[in-house]
């Protein structure tokens, strides 16, 4: 697969076109999401996004707790600036230092609680929520525009952070 391909929305699927940079910032819990290499065995998961000074970048930090080891992950993940690589409200960054993949902004609710991403296909979502332990129709609603949209919610994997 080349670049394009892990940069680019799932095929027919319509994202936002545009974000509020000074709602959407701050540290967002993964409230859902698909089991993925590159987070399976983490779990009270949360993902920090702050607007550079320069403001045409974000500073991305991804925490997790690896249960095997009993330790905190954290991951900070350095993005291509805005000019080039914003399509909306996509995101590019590399991952482990090098491999270029994007994430995609698919939902937000309006007062910028609860979100839906998505990697460059439909094998990763993420429901977000800007409460550690939001509420159950919060929830259902993010899950059935997940639904709606295509992403399997069925396999979702729930994470708890009492």
């Amino acid at each position: 697969m080349g670049i394009s391909g892990c940069v680019s929305a799932p095929a027919g699927l319509n994202t936002l076109t545009h974000i509020n940079p000074r709602l959407f910032r701050g540290t967002w819990y993964v409230i859902a999401r698909l089991n993925h290499p590159a987070e399976r065995g983490l779990t009270r998961e949360s993902v920090s996004f702050a607007p550079s000074l320069a403001g045409n970048r974000w500073k991305v930090m991804h925490y997790g707790w690896r249960n095997e080891s009993g330790s905190w992950e954290q991951t900070n993940i350095p993005t291509i600036p805005a000019r080039a690589q914003f399509r909306g409200a996509s995101m590019l960054g590399l991952f482990r230092g090098m491999i270029p993949s994007a994430v995609h902004l698919v939902a937000v609710d309006r007062n910028y609680r609860y979100a839906l991403m998505c990697g460059p296909d439909y094998k990763q979502f993420w429901v977000l929520s800007k409460e550690a332990d939001p509420s159950e129709e919060s929830v259902l609603e993010m899950l059935n525009e997940a639904k709606a949209k295509g992403f399997p919610v069925e396999e979702a994997l729930f994470q708890q952070y009492r």
